[in-house]
């Protein structure tokens, strides 16, 4: 065989490996055991259905720790979802606003950009800069045009979170109940945190004590994260008993046991703490604790904007008005309140 025909050969056989070789997906799904790609074959708001290598799998809901990407989907729509981890919701909004709907042409790919929208929306209405009402709406019609998304869970949650912030509790237990329904024990703990926590909020203090205690007394495995917010409630339905003293106790006692780390669980037990102790009428105490928020965990965007709004009313009543006035500079440029 002379050069030229070795050469062809090479190229022939080159061709038809590459046409020969399987064509693999993009679509790449993070779990805490492994990272799945190849195909979203379908949903459903407990599971995904994914094909691999000729096998098929069924990956739960609960076990989803993020999506990585989506075969096809525009760069923005990833850049999105990264921002949406990294709680830059601005970033995400000007991502998001560069896609044309129109040239998403998977039925996963619409509803992901739908659903980033919604939870963009959610997010920033709940941490006090955008407006509960028009979130809460577009995140029921993201259930509504996407009743099999994988996010349809976390969608009535939001949905309940929203409805609790403007005020309608009954409703908002009606799609924590959604969220009790899912099929894992660890799901039902975390909705009746969120029940209590409405609860609380329409001053039903002891229905909501005795809902989180049956979440601190259950002995479900890999939910200490919601034991501790179950914990964090009682110390609040603790307070508001005038039963300071013990609210206090059971604040701290969540303090020194949570990693530092963990912005959102410690900033929701400085809050705790601040209200317990400014109830008790320990305000210079109370000003430390809220102050732990707003120097350490600012990240936390709704437990920050709480964290200030008590700094401003602190600050009033311990007579430093200059204090009061800078802190409610912030909550106006930053949580527009």
């Amino acid at each position: 065989m002379n050069l030229r025909n070795a050469f062809v050969a090479i190229l022939a056989l080159a061709v038809f490996s590459v046409a020969a070789a399987p064509s693999f997906a993009a679509d790449s799904i993070k779990t805490a055991k492994m990272t799945y790609v190849g195909t979203i074959k379908s949903t459903s708001p407990t599971e995904i259905e994914f094909e691999r290598t000729g096998s098929t799998a069924k990956i739960p809901v609960n076990e989803i720790l993020n999506i990585l990407r989506l075969d096809g989907e525009p760069t923005e729509l990833n850049a999105a979802r990264a921002h949406v981890t990294a709680g830059r919701f601005n970033d995400a909004t000007e991502a998001l606003a560069k896609i044309q709907p129109a040239d998403l042409k998977r039925e996963v790919t619409k509803a992901e950009y739908d659903f980033l929208n919604a939870y963009v929306a959610a997010k920033t209405a709940l941490s006090g800069t955008g407006d509960v009402t028009k979130a809460g709406s577009a995140m029921v019609e993201f259930v509504r045009n996407h009743p099999d998304s994988f996010h349809v869970l976390e969608a009535n949650e939001l949905i309940g979170d929203l409805l609790v912030a403007g005020g309608n509790y009954a409703a908002a237990a009606g799609y924590y109940e959604k969220l009790a329904a899912a099929p894992w024990p660890d799901y039902k703990m975390r909705a009746k945190v969120l029940l209590g926590k409405a609860k609380l909020a329409e001053g039903q203090v002891e229905e909501a004590k005795a809902t989180f205690q049956s979440v601190v007394d259950s002995d479900v495995k890999g939910a200490d994260a919601t034991r501790v917010a179950a914990e964090l409630g009682i110390a609040r339905c603790l307070a508001a008993e005038k039963k300071y003293d013990e609210a206090i106790a059971a604040a701290k006692k969540v303090i020194a046991a949570v990693d530092p780390e963990n912005t959102s669980v410690s900033a929701q037990a400085y809050n705790t703490l601040g209200t317990a102790l400014a109830a008790a009428g320990k305000k210079r105490d109370a000003v430390m604790a809220f102050l732990h928020v707003d120097v350490l965990y600012f990240n936390s965007p709704g437990d920050h904007a709480e964290a200030l709004e008590n700094l401003a009313e602190l600050w009033t009543d311990l007579n430093r008005p200059e204090r009061a006035t800078k802190v409610r500079q912030v909550l106006k440029q930053r949580y527009n309140k």
